[in-house]
């Protein structure tokens, strides 16, 4: 028999189920974020196309459903206003029929974050913000205060509002979200649809002034070298390493590295700690590997 959790139930079992909710709230954002405006277009067709081809592993009847109707209307090479029309019916249709599966969760903290990071892809899908799409997001993230309340989602929530606030939205307003977005999902232009969430949305400061007499904790994969190696320069810095994000902490250091699902990882978890922390008014400063290797050369060019 093979593992079991603790639950009884088989490991792999567990973890397929819980794949297939991490995807399937992902897509639901990715739909919502493509209706948004009432408007479809060839190129977000285009980028739920390949983030379904990207996602073999949605298997069942009611995925297979999805990919050959935009199979279909992307065969001729074009999407026609029929087709388009098709969509806006039949898509609302689908997320409806995925919002009943037994079994998904759609209502955890974690999906909330999926189901956010899937809103902001769709909304991005044709590399276009609309106002439609902006007031679209700030109603979306008015019907989720926790998720509002914290890390991502409370500093993309602040933008929204600041940018709706005179009820003008200008052309570098518009660039600025469309940055932010681009930080929070990552660059799906780049290296496909699915790249994950980006974590440079957290950073807080962009250089070091002083390691010295500072705690510090090193998260994530680096470049430049193992968490170990970077711990051993950091005390050469006169720098503190601890292996956990605590009131005590000075910097969190962020590997360049960051997996897809970062966020439901250990170094996710530190991130999310240390912004809570801010927000408690702690001084710890959440910077990049980059800024680290800066600070670091101070030594090498000291000796």
């Amino acid at each position: 028999m093979g593992e079991l959790n603790r639950h009884g139930q088989p490991v792999a079992n567990y973890n397929a189920a819980r794949n297939r909710d991490k995807q399937l709230n992902n897509l639901m954002g990715i739909l919502d974020g493509i209706i948004a405006d009432s408007v479809i277009d060839e190129q977000e067709i285009l980028y739920l196309d390949t983030w379904l081809k990207e996602s073999a592993s949605l298997n069942s009847w009611i995925f297979r459903e999805l990919r050959e109707m935009v199979a279909n209307v992307l065969q001729d090479g074009k999407l026609c206003e029929e087709e388009k029309i098709h969509l806006m019916s039949a898509l609302p249709r689908l997320m409806e029929t995925y919002r009943h599966l037994p079994g998904v969760d759609f209502y955890s903290e974690e999906s909330d974050k999926l189901l956010l990071e899937g809103l902001c892809q769709g909304l991005m899908g044709d590399q276009q913000l609309s106002d439609d799409e902006i007031h679209y997001l700030s109603w979306w993230m008015k019907q989720n205060s926790m998720l509002r309340a914290h890390y991502p989602g409370k500093q993309l929530y602040q933008t929204v509002e600041r940018i709706l606030l005179d009820g003008i939205i200008t052309a570098e307003e518009r660039e600025e979200l469309q940055q932010q977005l681009m930080l929070f999902i990552g660059n799906p232009f780049e290296h496909g649809a699915v790249t994950g969430m980006a974590t440079k949305l957290a950073i807080s400061d962009f250089e070091i002034d002083t390691l010295y007499d500072c705690t510090v904790c090193f998260t994530g994969m680096f470049l430049s070298g193992t968490r170990r190696q970077c711990e051993e320069t950091a005390l050469l810095l006169g720098a503190t390493p601890q292996d956990s994000v605590t009131q005590k902490l000075d910097y969190l250091i962020i590997g360049e590295l960051s997996s897809r699902d970062w966020r439901f990882s250990s170094y996710g978890r530190k991130i999310e700690k240390a912004m809570l922390l801010q927000e408690k008014g702690h001084s710890v400063r959440i910077v990049t590997e980059e800024a680290w290797l800066a600070h670091a050369n101070t030594l090498h060019e000291s000796a």
